[in-house]
């Protein structure tokens, strides 16, 4: 039963009944994967608060990677930050090396300006997993942009851009740190509206695209971003 859920929760099936995921989990109660399966349809359903008690149950079981970063995921969706942070303080205290505890570690410091932290764990996993992670370079393009570096945040979102060509927030924050830094506020623009052509249902990449046109004095066309932005 547990493939079968899971590929109907990949393809945006899980429904509304939550009936046979909840019989898997009380036939098997000392399986961490019986509850996982229901905080993840919890999770396809809106409901963050309930699958963070499921995966309390399956990290009491097992507190593995895979139950960690969905736990911390379904607790900050559902309002309880400082209880995310503790949960990913004490997974990383266990699990130092964790890559994707590092990368939520990372955009906990940068979420709250805490640019240096940041800027030295994704430094960290760039020198242990290279210059081929978008991610990493795109975050740190914005961490060490925020700490007053733009020339070298610019180099940083380059490379990323590089690689994710066709990812939004990788474009929007190479053209924002281009338009901002002052190195090439016009290529900076066109990335900004490239980003809103690759999503454009995201109200934040139209806003700094509009603030960019207005700076260009290209008015008309940033008073078009601006109503779609208040329409969404």
């Amino acid at each position: 039963a547990i493939p079968r859920i899971a590929r109907m929760i990949a393809e945006g099936q899980a429904g509304a009944e939550l009936g046979e995921p909840e019989r898997v989990r009380d036939r098997n109660r000392g399986a961490p994967a019986a509850h996982i399966l229901v905080g993840d349809v919890l999770m396809a359903l809106g409901r963050p608060a309930d699958a963070a008690n499921a995966y309390r149950e399956a990290a009491n079981i097992e507190f593995s990677e895979s139950v960690a970063m969905r736990f911390v995921a379904a607790l900050n969706r559902s309002g309880q930050g400082a209880a995310a942070l503790r949960v990913l303080d004490l997974f990383l205290g266990q699990n130092p090396r964790s890559v994707p505890g590092l990368l939520l570690a990372a955009d906990h410091f940068m979420a709250t300006g805490q640019w240096a932290r940041a800027t030295e764990i994704l430094e960290g996993l760039r020198l242990r997993l290279g210059n081929r992670n978008a991610t990493i370079l795109a975050n740190l393009g914005w961490a060490w942009f925020s700490r007053g570096q733009p020339e070298k945040a610019a180099e940083y979102a380059r490379r990323a851009y590089a690689i994710a060509p066709r990812n939004a927030a990788v474009a929007s924050g190479y053209g924002w740190i281009l338009y901002k830094g002052g190195a090439d506020k016009a290529g900076g623009a066109a990335l900004l509206r490239k980003a809103v052509g690759i999503a454009p249902d995201v109200p934040g990449f139209r806003f700094q695209l509009a603030q960019a046109l207005i700076g260009l004095n290209r008015k008309a066309a940033a008073k078009l971003q601006l109503e779609a932005v208040l329409a969404a």
